[in-house]
């Protein structure tokens, strides 16, 4: 903004100009505002804040599309095993216990047009893994005893 713009006042510019009256008259839940064309441009100045707070600061936030869940309540950790509960051309999930290396808990996931979230969770670590549309999100963790929690989030 540009000094001396009549049109444009600056921000403290602005606040000295903005008159405000309150007046308690008989009715002490009257209060009056008066201010005339500087409190309509506080009134939108104000709404302009609190709309750009709002969609910048999480008022919006991104939500996943889906969220699956899964536990490893009922399987057997005596020898490995999988599920794929998920398998689509568009998305993937697979999860389960792998013995090959050393004994870990995994969850692998995929899908082609959004970022998307693997998460495995056991008694003694958890940890999650993002991935950009079109590559694979893949989280293994060393076992440990207890039930296993699976995830898959886009």
């Amino acid at each position: 903004m540009k000094k001396g713009n009549n049109k444009t006042p600056n921000l403290l510019t602005f606040f000295k100009k903005l008159k405000t009256v309150f007046t308690i008259s008989g009715n002490k839940d009257r209060i009056a505002v008066e201010g005339g064309e500087m409190m309509k441009k506080f009134k939108i100045l104000v709404l302009s804040f609190f709309t750009i707070a709002f969609l910048v600061g999480g008022g919006v936030s991104s939500v996943s599309a889906a969220e699956y869940n899964y536990s490893s309540s009922g399987k057997s950790f005596s020898k490995a095993w999988s599920s794929t509960p998920i398998n689509t051309s568009t998305r993937t999930m697979k999860y389960g216990y792998n013995t090959s290396w050393i004994n870990e808990d995994y969850t692998h996931t995929y899908h082609k047009n959004s970022t998307h979230t693997a998460y495995v969770k056991n008694t003694s670590k958890a940890q999650e893994k993002n991935a950009r549309a079109g590559s694979y999100a893949k989280v293994e963790i060393t076992h440990a005893s207890g039930t296993v929690y699976y995830s898959y989030e886009y």
